[in-house]
């Protein structure tokens, strides 16, 4: 209590954030391994490329959880009762940013390319690819000033306008990219005039809002915190939780195509049996050999026809 009452901050308000950060990264680690587990499960034809993906952002959240645990022994068991591991803070704290900034960055670069897998358009990727870059970029040298500054206490007072300039390039970084994506997904919408397409490419809008509006609610969080509060280490609360929402993210996205296949496949059998019924009512029965009729064979080939074009056009694009 001596040392705390003559510190310009309230431990409090130091350990108690890194404390819920680490709870809740923990936790949405648990979440983040069930999910890769289950993508496995429910993809195994995706191309080996996607695969690799997936466990290499997983790697990364792996070593992000063992950095942030091996923080959380040093600062609360090793030096427990004692703010010295704040002013020599272990190696691990500044890895973290390392890991948090590779799975951020890899994400974004997997959802730019989906975009052009929708769009084709390399004016767009581009411009898409100047704030992820210029983000990332400053993200590192924030990290290499973490290296130089092994005080976290006066890393924070002194680079709090990195942090907040840093959290604004990202938050533009995943908005400009969602916005894209729900404007070709939208103009998409308009061209298909199959019931069955528009339900589908409006789940993928709805996605693509969650998993781009999702992680920037931590990253303003951890702005703001920063601006408001410079003494105290709230904002590392949500940084710990940002890689997090990147990773859970990412694979919900992957996972969706199940819902995707099987809402595609509910709708086409409406539109199928709609389809038939309609045209067996305009058309004459004309009996065959077999008991079958004549309109029924007919329009029976067109259905499927449609059906394999939209799983082309649609779903298989959304798979990647």
């Amino acid at each position: 209590m001596a040392v705390a009452n003559t510190l310009p901050f309230s431990p409090d308000l130091v350990f108690g954030p890194f404390m819920i950060g680490f709870n809740a990264a923990s936790i949405l680690f648990g979440v983040l391994t069930v999910q890769y587990y289950l993508y496995h499960v429910s993809f195994p034809k995706d191309s080996s490329w996607i695969k690799c993906l997936a466990l290499l952002v997983w790697l990364f959240e792996l070593g992000h959880q063992i950095s942030i645990s091996h923080s959380a022994y040093v600062i609360m068991i090793s030096n427990y009762g004692s703010l010295r591991a704040l002013f020599q803070c272990p190696k691990s704290i500044q890895s973290l940013s390392i890991f948090a900034c590779s799975v951020s960055f890899t994400v974004r670069g997997f959802y730019i390319y989906r975009l052009w897998r929708f769009r084709r358009s390399w004016v767009l990727v581009i411009f898409l690819s100047i704030l992820p870059c210029a983000s990332t970029g400053l993200y590192m040298y924030t990290t290499v000033l973490g290296f130089m500054e092994p005080n976290l206490i006066l890393y924070g007072q002194k680079h709090w306008p990195l942090i907040i300039a840093s959290g604004v390039l990202s938050a533009c970084a995943d908005v400009s990219v969602t916005f894209c994506m729900c404007v070709v997904l939208f103009k998409r919408k308009q061209q298909d005039g199959l019931e069955s397409t528009r339900s589908v490419v409006d789940k993928l809008i709805l996605w693509s809002l969650e998993s781009g509006l999702f992680p920037t609610i931590f990253i303003i969080g951890m702005a703001v915190s920063s601006a408001i509060s410079k003494d105290s280490f709230i904002w590392i609360a949500f940084w710990l939780v940002t890689c997090r929402a990147y990773s859970n993210s990412f694979f919900a996205m992957l996972n969706g195509r199940v819902f995707l296949r099987n809402l595609n496949a509910n709708s086409l059998a409406v539109h199928t049996f709609d389809y038939i019924k309609s045209d067996l009512r305009s058309q004459p029965h004309v009996s065959l050999p077999d008991g079958h009729s004549s309109g029924m064979d007919i329009e029976m080939s067109k259905v499927i026809h449609v059906h394999s074009d939209l799983e082309q056009d649609v779903y298989n694009r959304g798979k990647v």
